[in-house]
Order: structure tokens, then C-alpha cells, then sequence
């Protein structure tokens, strides 16, 4: 995914450079190759999207198995969690959900888009009748807010995480919350390359 992204930035710098040397308008870049970056970075965020989701239906069937495990140790304990299990997941899914319906500026630095948005707002200044350059600046900023969302809901499991853990550690259900916490990692390991800068 990164080789991807570090393509896209070269293609658009590339073009910018070409347009430059031959003191051509930047509404001569070509058409289909801002398209190809188009569907690229919208493919992408789609991507993204469906990880989380992958990512969340595993952890609420690794909690669900943790809530089996309680019933048959602490029925109290197995209700109150499950309350605020369908709570958390609610939210989780909303987070995402709100990125793909109303994308927002991020808050977070994400080299490898950000440098490509920066690029491309710079083209689109000084072309801004350009409804192609103006579909990649949307998909670009989607794939910001989607990233942004990742970040979120990254946070709101380790949250969860540890809340379980300090609620439930004494219970004897250590490889239930084991298995939550190895899930959290990997996706946790999954969005961490969106945060690495590029190679100089």
C-alpha cells in the first residue's frame, strides 16, 4: 500500500515538473492520468474502510466469546459488560460511517497523502475550473478523514481494552482478553504505516 502512495506522489510531481519545463498551463496535465490517481485513491479509502470493519467484527466476536466465558463465572459482571460492549461497537462503526458521509479535516499528520494533497491543491489553484483535479482534492480529503476515523477508532479500542482487562483480570478469563488484546495489536500494526514518513 505505501508503494502505492509514494507512486501516486511521484506521477503528480512528475507531471507538475513536465508542465513547468515546457511552459505549458496546468490544464495540460493529462486527463487520464489524474483520473488513474482518482480511482487509485478511492480504491484505497474503500480499502480502509473495510479493514475497520473486518477489524471490528473480530473484536466483537473475540468480546462475545469473553462474554460467554463471564456468564458461567460472574452473571453480574457478564451483563454490565455486555451493555457496554454494544455501546462500543456502536460507536466504532459510526466513527467510520461519519468519515465516508461527512469527511472532515484531520488532525493527525499522514505523510504519505498529505504531501500528494499538497501537491494537488497547489495544480488545483492554479487550474481551478478543473473537474478532474477537483474530484481527486475530494477523494484525497475522504481518504484523510477515513484515516483520521482509523486513528479514532484505534484509540477507542485500547480504551476498551483496557477497561476489560482492569474490570475482568481476576475473573480467570485471561485468554478471552488476550485475544481482544492481540486483535487491538494488529490493527493497531495495520494503520501505523499510514504514520510513517517517506523515505528520503
Amino acid at each position: 500500500m505505501l508503494k502505492i502512495f509514494y507512486t501516486i506522489l511521484l506521477l503528480i510531481t512528475t507531471a507538475t515538473c513536465i508542465a513547468q519545463e515546457q511552459e505549458k498551463s496546468i490544464f495540460d496535465l493529462p486527463e487520464k492520468a489524474i483520473a488513474s490517481l482518482t480511482n487509485k485513491y478511492q480504491h484505497l479509502d474503500k480499502q480502509i474502510e473495510q479493514t475497520t470493519e473486518n477489524y471490528i467484527a473480530k473484536l466483537e466476536k473475540q468480546e462475545a466469546k469473553l462474554q460467554k466465558k463471564l456468564n458461567t463465572k460472574d452473571s453480574t459482571k457478564a451483563k454490565e459488560q455486555l451493555a457496554g460492549m454494544q455501546e462500543h461497537y456502536k460507536k466504532l462503526r459510526a466513527r467510520m460511517q461519519k468519515a465516508t458521509t461527512n469527511p472532515q479535516l484531520a488532525n493527525e499528520y499522514f505523510p504519505q497523502v498529505d504531501s500528494v494533497a499538497t501537491t494537488t491543491k497547489y495544480l488545483l489553484a492554479n487550474n481551478p475550473n478543473n473537474a478532474s483535479l477537483k474530484e481527486l482534492n475530494q477523494s484525497i480529503a475522504t481518504m484523510q478523514s477515513k484515516l483520521q476515523a482509523s486513528v479514532d477508532i484505534k484509540k477507542m479500542m485500547k480504551t476498551r481494552k483496557d477497561e476489560l482487562r482492569n474490570q475482568l483480570k481476576d475473573l480467570g478469563v485471561t485468554k478471552q482478553l488476550d485475544a481482544i488484546s492481540k486483535e487491538t495489536f494488529y490493527y493497531k500494526q495495520l494503520t501505523a504505516q499510514y504514520l510513517r514518513p517517506p523515505p528520503t
